[in-house]
C-alpha cells in the first residue's frame, strides 16, 4: 500500500516533490520462488550455491526488486488506472547498486523531476520521476527514472 495520495492529473504533480511511497520486504522463500519463475540463477535459487558465489549468500533478483518497487509506485504517484493516467513510454537508467537479501526491508521514494505539458497534445503531458529503494542503513539499492503520460485536468 502506498503512503502517497492519489495523483490523477498532470497538475497534481510538483517538480522537486520527494515522498516516501511505501516499503517492500523480502523473505527467502519469496526470493527463491520469484527467481525460479523468472531469473533462475544459482545465487537467487540455491542458498548453498549462493554462499559460494561472489555475494556470499542468497540475493533477490534485480527484477524482483524492481517488480516490488513498481507495485508500490503504481499504487501511489503513478495511479495506474486513475482518471488521468494514459501510459508509460518506459524507464531509463535502471541501476541495481547493492544486493537485496532475505529479511531486507526497503523504503521506496519518488522524486518528481519534471512536469511538462505537451506542445502537440494540449490535453496531456509527461511526468518524469526518479524512483529509489533504500535499505535500513540509508543506502540506495535500486534506482530508475520513470516516465508517465497524464491527461491535464478538465480534459476527457
Amino acid at each position: 500500500m502506498s503512503a502517497l495520495g492519489r495523483r490523477d492529473w498532470l497538475e497534481d504533480f510538483t517538480v522537486g516533490a520527494k515522498e516516501k511511497a511505501g516499503t517492500i520486504a523480502f523473505s527467502e522463500d519469496e526470493i527463491i520462488a520469484f527467481a525460479r519463475a523468472f531469473d533462475p540463477q544459482s545465487f537467487h535459487v540455491d542458498p548453498e550455491a549462493a554462499r559460494m558465489s561472489p555475494y556470499g549468500g542468497l540475493i533477490a533478483s534485480g527484477w524482483h526488486t524492481m517488480s516490488k518497487l513498481m507495485k508500490v509506485v503504481s499504487g501511489g504517484a503513478v495511479a495506474a488506472g486513475g482518471a488521468g493516467f494514459i501510459a508509460s513510454p518506459g524507464f531509463e537508467d535502471l541501476r541495481w547498486l547493492r544486493p537485496v537479501r532475505p529479511g531486507d526491508v526497503l523504503d521506496v521514494w519518488i522524486e518528481t523531476l519534471s512536469v511538462t505539458p505537451s506542445a502537440s497534445k494540449p490535453g496531456q503531458g509527461l511526468i518524469i520521476q526518479h524512483f529509489t529503494a533504500v535499505d535500513a542503513a540509508g543506502r540506495v539499492v535500486c534506482s530508475v527514472m520513470g516516465k508517465v503520460f497524464f491527461k491535464r485536468r478538465g480534459t476527457a
